[in-house]
């Protein structure tokens, strides 16, 4: 199952102490300010999420902001400013959600991804070694600089473009300088280094807007449970809640269904408070805030949504319960009257259900007072 973590990255120079943004799941990159090289092994690897593991982090469904400022060794990027969601992979210009086939065809055919919609083409990456220490499951970043790209330039008529003429502060000489010549110019007249001002610096690299890149990550259902469970296990993960929170305002704003959401879904519908709830994750309050957020214009959702909802959801308000009987779906119906945790009340509607399947299934719930004898 394909789920996509989402990366808009800056990163704050060593060397010059500006801000730089990430154009992928690099090990190194180059400021796009002062030239020299920016070292990303430590961050990526060890410090991204803080205090949460890495890989239990890209394996659920959160979304956040995570600011760390200092803490960086030599040429090692220590501060950092991250926004991660796990919406599903997207096209940069029109915004339109990427199919989950056109991703699998670029990666395994090494060439672009194309949006469908408005033909925008952005690079693929195959995971690499570095990439695969990252997350052991990663298969591919999308939109990564480093990755093939159908519209790369002739690059000479890239170089003629990016020229710029410079004369040597030691004898005069006219220097041409491109986007490949490094903050200090040897003249080859008078063999000298020339040290570039900012504004040719800055001329022939131009900062870059914070671009999204999409690591594409090959998971099962084993995954999801473990990460729901790293959160639930540990007191200290409460500070993460409200990542979880952001992802159901993110989902609901732009909505879509997959495998991996669907599978992370019946595990998070069905999962129960931690004994510590009183100081650790209350997942109990999380759930409330999602059917909240399913409630709204419930009729328009997904069928597919729904009827995972129905067949998984525990604590799930009575009313919202009964207007998931009342579904025009028969699909919806059916997954609700197996659902464990419905109402007694919601039980004897759909055990008069049309749908003879739906009140067959209804009727094998116990109430009242066999309920109580059987459990």
């Amino acid at each position: 199952m394909l789920k996509t973590s989402i990366f808009k990255l800056q990163v704050n120079c060593p060397n010059c102490n500006t801000y730089h943004a990430l154009s992928g799941l690099h090990e190194q990159e180059t400021c796009q300010e002062c030239g020299k090289v920016i070292q990303l092994h430590d961050l990526f690897l060890k410090k991204l999420f803080a205090s949460a593991e890495t890989i239990k982090y890209l394996n659920g469904f959160l979304s956040g902001t995570i600011q760390q400022i200092g803490g960086g060794a030599v040429n090692q990027a220590g501060a950092y400013k991250m926004t991660y969601s796990s919406r599903a992979a997207y096209c940069e210009e029109c915004f339109k959600t990427a199919d989950e086939k056109d991703i699998m065809d670029a990666v395994k055919n090494n060439k672009p991804f194309k949006c469908s919609g408005c033909g925008h083409v952005m690079p693929v990456k195959a995971a690499d070694d570095f990439v695969k220490k990252f997350h052991p499951k990663a298969i591919a970043v999308l939109n990564d600089s480093e990755g093939i790209d159908l519209m790369e330039k002739d690059k000479d008529a890239d170089l003629k473009k990016s020229v710029v003429v410079f004369s040597c502060m030691t004898c005069g000489a006219g220097l041409q300088l491109s986007s490949d010549t490094g903050r200090m110019a040897k003249c080859p007249y008078c063999n000298n280094d020339n040290y570039l001002p900012d504004a040719i610096w800055t001329k022939l690299h131009p900062g870059k807007d914070v671009d999204p890149f999409f690591v594409i990550l090959d998971l099962d259902g084993s995954d999801m449970k473990s990460s729901l469970d790293y959160f639930l296990s540990f007191p200290m993960m409460k500070v993460y809640e409200k990542h979880f929170v952001n992802f159901i305002k993110e989902y609901f704003e732009n909505p879509f269904f997959n495998d991996s959401f669907g599978a992370w879904l019946k595990y998070f519908l069905s999962a129960k408070n931690p004994d510590q709830t009183r100081f650790g994750f209350d997942v109990d309050g999380v759930k409330n805030y999602f059917y909240e957020q399913f409630s709204f214009g419930m009729e328009n959702h997904n069928p597919v949504l729904r009827e995972r909802v129905a067949a998984y959801a525990s604590g799930m308000p009575v009313d919202l319960q009964m207007k998931l009987a009342k579904d025009p779906i028969d699909e919806v119906r059916l997954a609700l009257s197996k659902n464990e945790f419905i109402d007694k009340a919601v039980v004897k509607l759909l055990q008069n259900d049309p749908n003879p399947a739906v009140s067959t299934e209804a009727r094998k719930h116990k109430t009242g007072l066999f309920k109580g004898l059987f459990g």
